[in-house]
């Protein structure tokens, strides 16, 4: 029930998500432009969606923290995949 939360900036994506039992973060390196974006997601659909992808690198459109992300391969135009953000609760 817990959200993943997504920071992508300049040189790497930062996804990480807390519940009752721990909290995870891993970070990843992307080539980004445009300005910094955080996101909130329902781990199932996202997870869901690079599955499908069946490919190592893709490309994602982001518009804005509560428009939905697009996933596009890295070349080609084989998928096109929309991930629903959701809202994050205020962290300060």
């Amino acid at each position: 029930k817990s959200p993943l939360k997504c920071v992508f900036s300049e040189n790497e994506a930062q996804i990480s998500c807390s519940t009752t039992m721990g909290k995870v973060v891993d970070q990843f390196p992307v080539a980004l432009t445009g300005e910094r974006v955080v996101m909130g997601f329902n781990h199932l659909y996202l997870q869901e969606a690079l599955r499908a992808t069946e490919s190592d690198e893709v490309k994602i459109k982001l518009n804005g923290p509560l428009s939905p992300m697009v996933i596009l391969p890295k070349e080609g135009e084989e998928f096109l995949f929309l991930v629903l953000p959701v809202r994050l609760r205020n962290e300060g």
